[in-house]
C-alpha cells in the first residue's frame, strides 16, 4: 500500500515554498511525482539492458521488454527526454540519447504506422530540445516511411497489416493511428514533403467521417476496401464488445484531433476534439481515472485504465487553451487537474510498491488477459501531462508541445526552493526512489 502521509507532508512543504501563483494543491503533487519519477527512471535504466524496451511490468512488478520495432520502444527514451526538460539536468539528455540510438533504424520501417510514437517521442523530443539536426533527420526518414503506407482511394494510411487469411483488399485503420498524423505534419514543415501534411488532414478527416459516432464517441477500428475505399466494417477490437467504446481509444481520438487543430487551425478537428472530449468527461468517475472500457461489465468494480487517463488529461489541458468558451475551457482544465490529482494519490502512483512503472492500474488489452499493470506509454503520458501542466502554470498557455517548430530549452522548475522538502519528505517514505541531488529537482 502506498502512504499517504509523505505526500501530504511534501504537499504543505512545497506550497509554502512555491511562489504565490503557484499555490494551488495539484502544484504540490506534480513536484513529488517528477521527483517521483526520477528514482522510478533510474531504476528502470539500471535494470533494463540497452536496446531493450519497457512495455508493461509483470505481476512481480519488473519491466516485460520488447524490441524496437514494438510501438512501445519510443515511450522509455521519451520519458528521458521529458525529465530532461522538466530538469534542465544534462544527465537526463545523455540518458535519452543513449536510449534512443537504437531506435534510428526504425526510420526506414515501413510495415508499421506507429513510427510516431516508435520516432517522434524519441528524436522529435530529442530535436525539439537540442536543436540537432541528425535527429531533426530521424523523424523525417521515418516520416517518409509512414507515408508509403498511404492510400489514396481510401485516403488514410494503413494502421494494422493483414493477416494471411484476411481478404486482401481489407484495409485497416484505427483509432490509435490519429497520433501518428503529427510526424508527418512536423516532417512537412522540417524538410520533407508538403504532400504528407496532406495526407495527414485527409486521414484524419476520413478518421472523423468513420471512427467518430454522431453522440462523440468512438470506434477503434475501421476496415475499408483498399481497391474502392469503401467502408466494410466498424467495430472496437480492443474494448469489451464490437459496438462498445474503448477507454483509451477514445482518449487517443481526443488528442490527436485537439493535436491536429492546434498543427492546422482547421475548426473541423478543434469541434471533433471537443465533441470526443464531452462524451469523455461526462462519463468519467467521481475520480476521473475511465474504467477500461465505458461499456464494461461490473462497472464501478470493472478495471480502471490508467493510461487512458493520463493521455486525456495531456490532451484536455492542450484543449484547455484553444479558443473555447470559458466555461468549456474550464471544464477541461479542471477534470485534467481531477485526473492528475487521482493519478497521483495512493490509488495509482506506485510509491511504496515495488512496481517498475509510475502508475498502477493500467490496461493493456482486456480481452487478451493484460490489466491491472503498469505500461510504459501510460507512464510518458502522465510526464507529459506533468510538465503541460508547469508550462500552463508558468507561462499562462500549452507551452509544451511535441510538434513545436524550433528548439525550446529545458525549463527550470517553479519548486527550486523547496528541494529540502522534496528530499528529506521522500527519504522519510524510504521508498528508494528519491532523487540523489539538487540538481536532479532544480536547476
Amino acid at each position: 500500500m502506498i502512504r499517504l502521509a509523505p505526500l501530504i507532508a511534501l504537499a504543505i512543504a512545497v506550497m509554502l515554498a512555491a511562489p504565490a501563483q503557484a499555490r494551488e494543491p495539484l502544484d504540490s503533487l506534480v513536484a513529488y511525482d517528477l521527483a517521483f519519477a526520477e528514482g522510478r527512471l533510474e531504476r528502470t535504466l539500471a535494470k533494463v539492458p540497452a536496446n531493450t524496451y519497457p512495455n508493461y511490468t509483470d505481476a512481480n512488478g519488473e519491466w516485460v521488454t520488447t524490441g524496437a520495432r514494438r510501438w512501445v520502444s519510443g515511450f522509455l527514451a521519451g520519458q528521458l527526454w521529458l525529465m530532461y526538460e522538466a530538469t534542465g539536468d544534462p544527465r537526463w539528455r545523455r540518458r535519452a540519447e543513449r536510449r534512443q540510438a537504437g531506435l534510428a533504424g526504425q526510420r526506414l520501417n515501413t510495415t508499421t504506422h506507429d513510427l510516431g510514437f516508435v520516432l517522434f517521442n524519441s528524436f522529435g523530443n530529442g530535436y525539439r530540445l537540442t536543436g540537432k539536426d541528425r535527429y531533426r533527420q530521424v523523424a523525417v526518414d521515418g516520416a517518409r516511411s509512414l507515408a508509403t503506407r498511404w492510400n489514396a482511394r481510401v485516403g488514410a494510411i494503413r494502421s494494422w497489416n493483414n493477416r494471411p487469411s484476411a481478404p486482401a483488399t481489407d484495409f485497416r485503420v484505427i483509432i490509435d493511428g490519429m497520433m501518428n498524423l503529427e510526424l508527418l505534419r512536423w516532417a512537412a514543415a522540417n524538410g520533407g514533403k508538403r504532400r504528407w501534411s496532406s495526407m495527414a488532414k485527409g486521414h484524419a478527416l476520413r478518421t472523423l467521417a468513420e471512427h467518430v459516432r454522431t453522440d462523440g464517441s468512438t470506434y477503434h477500428l475501421a476496415t475499408y476496401a483498399s481497391n474502392t475505399g469503401a467502408v466494410k466494417y466498424k467495430r472496437t477490437v480492443q474494448g469489451y464488445d464490437a459496438e462498445s467504446t474503448w477507454s483509451r481509444g477514445q482518449a487517443w481520438a481526443i488528442y490527436g484531433f485537439a493535436q491536429a487543430y492546434r498543427s492546422t487551425g482547421d475548426p473541423r478537428f478543434l469541434a471533433a476534439a471537443t465533441r470526443l472530449a464531452d462524451w469523455f468527461v461526462a462519463r468519467l468517475p467521481r475520480d476521473g481515472v475511465p474504467f477500461w472500457d465505458f461499456g464494461a461489465p461490473g462497472i464501478p468494480s470493472a478495471p480502471r485504465d490508467s493510461s487512458a487517463a493520463a493521455i486525456a488529461a495531456s490532451a484536455l489541458l492542450d484543449l484547455s487553451r484553444q479558443p473555447l468558451s470559458d466555461a468549456r475551457a474550464g471544464t477541461y482544465a479542471k477534470t485534467a487537474k481531477k485526473i492528475l490529482t487521482s493519478l497521483s494519490s495512493p490509488a495509482y502512483l506506485t510509491e511504496g510498491t515495488s512496481n517498475a512503472a509510475l502508475l498502477a492500474h493500467g490496461t493493456g488489452h482486456k480481452p487478451s488477459g493484460l490489466y491491472d499493470t503498469g505500461l510504459v506509454y501510460g507512464d510518458y503520458y502522465f510526464l507529459e501531462a506533468l510538465v503541460r501542466y508547469r508550462a500552463l502554470k508558468r507561462r499562462g498557455s500549452a507551452a509544451y508541445s511535441p510538434s513545436s517548430r524550433t528548439p525550446l530549452s529545458p525549463q527550470p522548475r517553479w519548486w527550486a526552493t523547496s528541494w529540502r522538502s522534496v528530499r528529506s519528505t521522500c527519504a522519510r517514505s524510504r521508498s528508494g526512489s528519491c532523487p540523489k541531488s539538487r540538481s536532479s529537482v532544480s536547476r
